[in-house]
């Protein structure tokens, strides 16, 4: 079963957990106004949780590397086909490891943004001609996707996992700790160095494998004294 949809009423404290409906992963505003005030925006996470029965399809994008797109002029709103509003939400979906999001009305007027912020790459296709069907949405999906296949690189592999937030240091007896935010199941390794001139100095410091995580925040300590070291803190692919 997958791991996030099993914790995510866990996960939904805290973040922005969300399940596709075999088209599109939705965000609702006063959620997310929620969240942030909860959460703040830094350490927000959106978590796009896929196939249930798939152990790790999810993947875990940092609120920072979205909010110029998630803003209202992006809001997909109008009517469903019998007429009904919708209410205003962002729709997007995951599409060869990167955000897709669309933007306007899926059924009349519509914008396509694929984004890849790992590789700097945007590609942002409209169209201002309606339909009686989601038709526009599939043209404007095809035309998208060829621009991504011919001018993207390589596509990357692979959940797509953020780099860890490390939290502040804080002494604990004779020794210190810091924390640092993570997602469970995951494995994160903590590396230290006491050479920041030489990058191959590096080296594990909680086990070659690193640790897994059992909760948002995971914590590490040292009892070395009278010697500057330095930490990072990584997932492990």
């Amino acid at each position: 079963m997958n791991f996030a949809s099993r914790i995510k009423d866990s996960l939904k404290e805290s973040h922005y957990a969300v399940e596709t409906d075999q088209r599109f992963y939705q965000l609702y505003p006063r959620r997310l106004r929620q969240l942030l005030r909860r959460t703040g925006p830094d350490q927000l996470r959106i978590i796009a949780i896929g196939d249930s029965g798939l152990e790790k399809d999810y993947w875990v994008i940092p609120f920072t590397a979205l909010k110029k797109l998630i803003v209202s002029a992006n809001l997909t709103s109008g009517s469903t086909r019998d007429g009904t509003p919708r209410q205003p939400r962002w729709l997007f979906r995951i599409e060869d490891h990167s955000f897709v999001l669309y933007p306007g009305n899926i059924w009349g007027e519509d914008t396509v943004v694929w984004m890849a912020p790992a590789r700097d790459f945007i590609v942002v296709v409209f169209t201002n001609c309606g339909s009686a069907d989601n038709s526009t949405a599939l043209a404007l999906d095809d035309v998208a996707g060829l621009l991504v296949s011919r001018y993207s690189g390589a596509t990357a592999s692979g959940p797509w996992l953020e780099a860890p937030t490390a939290l502040p240091l804080r002494l604990v007896g004779n020794s210190f700790a810091f924390d640092y935010l993570t997602l469970p199941g995951v494995s994160y390794v903590v590396e230290i160095t006491s050479d920041l001139s030489n990058p191959t100095s590096w080296a594990p410091a909680n086990g070659t494998n690193g640790q897994m995580a059992t909760g948002l925040q995971t914590s590490y300590s040292d009892t070395t004294q009278g010697i500057r070291r330095f930490f990072r803190a990584k997932a492990v692919p």
